[in-house]
């Protein structure tokens, strides 16, 4: 299924992912390390479709994002020490290049939730209006 380019730039600002745990996360490892597959995204309150093959490889140097295993965005994520689930995501390369976005995200298993937009979120919504991105991933074994 073609992907339009305003799916294209939603997908990008779901990138937005941090660095994370490993499969079998140590006292003090990033849980955000791994590879994530995107399984739902709303965008300012309207729930589209996530590509079935988006997928966001999360590293200690940062996160690359694919769609059906072609290059998509590569970033940079900066977690407030102060505030753990906070984090400004840098886009570096592809889609959304020179953007840096405002985060919030939670793990809870193998499931990982982010909101973001320009201003940070305060709660993980995307309502109408709001420019933000919610988006719901799973860990990949």
């Amino acid at each position: 299924m073609p992907t339009s380019a305003k799916s294209r730039r939603v997908i990008g600002i779901l990138a937005l992912n941090q660095l994370a745990w490993a499969d079998d996360p140590k006292p003090g490892a990033n849980p955000y390390l791994g590879t994530w597959r995107m399984v739902a995204v709303i965008v300012d309150g309207k729930d589209l479709p996530p590509g079935s093959s988006t997928q966001n490889i999360v590293t200690e140097d940062g996160w690359t994002v694919t769609m059906n295993g072609d290059f998509y965005s590569k970033g940079t994520s900066k977690h407030d020490p102060q505030f753990p689930n906070h984090s400004d995501v840098k886009y570096v390369e592809g889609a959304l290049a020179g953007t840096t976005l405002k985060q919030i995200s939670k793990i809870e298993g193998d499931v990982m939730i982010a909101c973001a937009g320009e201003k940070r979120p305060t709660e993980f919504t995307s309502k109408a209006g709001t420019a933000h991105t919610l988006s719901v991933w799973i860990r990949v074994k």
